[in-house]
């Protein structure tokens, strides 16, 4: 083809309009990809400051947790310390027929239920609430006792102020994972989450809440009506 006839060429692309469509077609597709573009970006930045906000949130939480766990401590020491001469316990290791506490959730398990309404958070009320009658509530392990985490949410629902959330009872657990020693740990096992104490510790526990509270397990019953 002679420069003549390709110059003839693209003037009749100009001419009839083709080119130039196609040029801003092309234009609109980039302007279009650099919107869509910012708005990733901008959705970037929004998770980013989301994931921020909540890490900065877990670790308030965890801060707040530990300061708890320290001031219901330092609580437990002062009531003690406070308590009449002659609360000694007796030569056997008991008193009142009781056993003596030994760990801080045996501790927050004696006191008084006036005691416990005064001194203690309401996770750490509930946590001791648990406590008490675990051996009405859990399952008998070869370890000791074994309760589930929906578990805990039901005697929460049935004998607390609570609505058994899943955060307030993840709260209830890490106190009695926390304040309950060797005696209790948390495990998860098949995806469920579940405390388990030891035999020792749930007969303890169960002794120090009869003396405590006489009212016995609350009439919370699992899987039935209160």
């Amino acid at each position: 083809m002679s420069t003549s006839q390709t110059g003839d060429f693209n003037l009749s692309l100009t001419a009839d309009g083709s080119t130039e469509e196609t040029i801003t077609a092309l234009v609109e597709i980039v302007q279009e990809q650099q919107r869509e573009l910012e708005q990733l970006r901008e959705e970037l930045a929004e998770t980013q400051a989301a994931v921020d906000n909540e890490r900065a949130e877990r670790t308030k939480d965890i801060a707040e947790d530990r300061k708890r766990l320290t001031d219901v401590e330092e609580r437990l020491d002062a009531v003690e310390e406070g308590g009449s001469p002659d609360e000694s316990p007796t030569p056997d290791g008991h008193d009142n027929g009781s056993s003596t506490p030994s760990t801080p959730l045996e501790r927050v398990c004696a006191f008084d239920d006036d005691v416990a309404d005064r001194e203690l958070t309401a996770n750490q009320s509930r946590a001791r609430f648990v406590a008490q009658d675990v051996t009405d509530y859990a399952d008998k392990v070869p370890a000791g006792y074994s309760i589930r985490s929906g578990d805990i949410a039901t005697v929460l629902r049935a004998g607390t102020d609570s609505k058994g959330r899943t955060q307030t009872v993840a709260r209830v657990m890490d106190f009695l994972d926390s304040l309950g020693g060797d005696g209790v740990d948390v495990v998860e096992r098949r995806g469920t989450k579940r405390v388990v104490f030891t035999e020792e510790a749930a007969r303890r526990l169960e002794r120090l809440g009869e003396t405590s509270s006489p009212s016995g397990n609350h009439g919370v019953v699992i899987g039935g009506e209160v």
